[in-house]
């Protein structure tokens, strides 16, 4: 082993250029692979910002124009053996919500059946989340936006929870907004 590191060393000393372009290649490659490290490390091995992801299951439509069956998911919600907590949701929709006096941003928006953010172990940081009452038939339509949104639409106004806002020409209570990163 000594002699094997003595003539690597006698090589290095005696082609510069060589031992340069060595030295070059590897930083390169190591740089490279811990680049690669981070995306993977925060996109793949950092665990979901909910509680419990073990139990959560992920039933999807293969079909895209599938709506949401409200009379199935109420029937699979009330089987207490075969979920312990229930909820759905559609696919995003492109709406327009009024965010000020005369100003719009679209935003996408996500019809939910049963209060996700419980299911997933996720509260909002400022306002409430969704009721019990929230999701009774008749109920007022609230909603809860994402952190992103309030910042970019609401320039990070605490004072617009509560209010009404309207989507689509309909009046939707604001109820709070979601913690970062959901």
């Amino acid at each position: 082993m000594y002699t094997l590191l003595k003539n690597f060393l006698h090589l290095f000393r005696s082609h510069r250029g060589y031992t340069w372009a060595t030295v070059l290649t590897l930083g390169i490659c190591l740089g490279a692979c811990l680049a690669i490290l981070g995306v993977v490390r925060k996109t793949l091995l950092v665990e979901p910002p909910y509680g419990n992801p073990s139990e959560l299951v992920w039933v999807r439509s293969s079909m895209l124009s599938q709506k949401i069956n409200p009379d199935l998911i109420r029937t699979i919600s009330r089987e207490p053996d075969f979920f312990k907590q229930f909820a759905a949701y559609s696919r995003n929709l492109r709406n327009a919500l009024e965010t000020g006096e005369n100003r719009y941003s679209l935003a996408n928006c996500t019809l939910l059946i049963g209060d996700i953010f419980h299911v997933l172990g996720v509260q909002p940081i400022i306002g409430r989340g969704f009721l019990d009452q929230d999701f009774i038939e008749g109920a007022e339509p609230a909603m809860i936006i994402t952190h992103e949104f309030w910042q970019e639409a609401f320039g990070s106004n605490p004072d617009i929870f509560g209010n009404l806002h309207n989507l689509e020409n309909h009046p939707v209570r604001l109820l709070g907004v979601l913690p970062p990163r959901i």
